[in-house]
């Protein structure tokens, strides 16, 4: 279970990164 929380944790963190960068670059340009 704790090994799976992680795994989820980080590609929650994964995602949240990759919608920010999506969204700066949107902004950006």
């Amino acid at each position: 279970m704790f090994c799976d929380e992680m795994v989820n944790m980080s590609l929650d963190l994964n995602l949240d990164t990759t919608l920010n960068e999506i969204v700066d670059a949107v902004m950006s340009s």
